[in-house]
């Protein structure tokens, strides 16, 4: 029997403890959680892994949710 395919998210949040509650919240099989502090350090995790889906926090050092969503866009 094949495995099924596993959905990867990255959650993108300055904050340790909401990243842990969200990455808590989507513990569930068929998803693979991913996490990251800031935006350049999740950038560098897309530059490595493919990702479905990407939860960011907006107001984070040194560029919010919206610049980091366009830069990955492009």
């Amino acid at each position: 029997m094949a495995t099924p395919a596993c959905s990867t998210i990255l959650i993108v949040d300055d904050e340790a403890s909401v990243r842990a509650g969200l990455a808590r919240s989507l513990h569930e099989p068929g998803y693979r959680v991913l996490q990251a502090d800031s935006p350049v350090e999740a950038l560098a995790i897309l530059g490595k892994e493919p990702v479905d889906l990407i939860i960011s926090d907006h107001l984070m050092p040194g560029m919010t949710g919206l610049e980091f969503l366009k830069v990955v866009r492009e």
